[in-house]
């Protein structure tokens, strides 16, 4: 499959097909071993697992086909899983968006985090330290108490997301470039 080059280009891999596992496991959050051996077939499986979302459906069957043809049961099948979250929730794996999708989801979440800190809310170990105190010192959560945790835990899941959107585009070396598919 010619398209898996915009992947190559998405994130400008290394030229030899070890290091290009390494950067692309780390993206995929897939752990390094399960390619050893079969690197070149890891490196193609991995990049049809990144564009999978955006494939057409004949498309999608020769990725899937690429995917499947590892060398490693395990690793392929992390893989199409990978490939299969994409389609139902692009958000549960941030590396499947697009540049223009990776933007929008980090100025929302920059968004939020600007407005969380300018109420006081804030998702720091401090914040959460805080939080613990107040429950344990009164014996009963009231409304108010429950209200509090559940806004801080909203304010944290946000600081997370915005952590992995920022890892996500330091990632991506060509996010003004883009490329057909990203």
């Amino acid at each position: 499959m010619e398209k898996l080059n915009s992947v190559h280009e998405l994130y400008k891999l290394p030229s030899t097909p070890e290091e290009q596992v390494k950067v692309l496991s780390t993206i995929l959050d897939i752990p390094l071993h399960l390619s050893r051996g079969y690197e070149s077939a890891s490196v193609d499986a991995m990049c049809a697992t990144i564009l999978y979302r955006h494939l057409g459906r004949a498309d999608r069957m020769a990725a899937m086909r690429v995917i499947r043809a590892t060398g490693n049961p395990v690793l392929s099948e992390r893989l199409a899983q990978r490939a299969f979250d994409t389609i139902i929730n692009p958000q549960w794996h941030i590396w499947s968006l697009t540049n223009d999708e990776l933007k929008k989801d980090l100025a929302f979440h920059k968004k939020f985090d600007d407005i969380a800190a300018k109420i006081g809310f804030s998702a720091s170990a401090i914040g959460a330290k805080d939080l613990a105190k107040a429950a344990l010192n009164q014996k009963r959560l009231g409304k108010k108490g429950w209200s509090t945790i559940v806004i801080w835990a909203t304010v944290y899941f946000n600081s997370s997301e915005l952590s992995k959107a920022q890892g996500e585009l330091k990632n991506r070396t060509s996010l003004n470039e883009g490329s057909k598919y990203h």
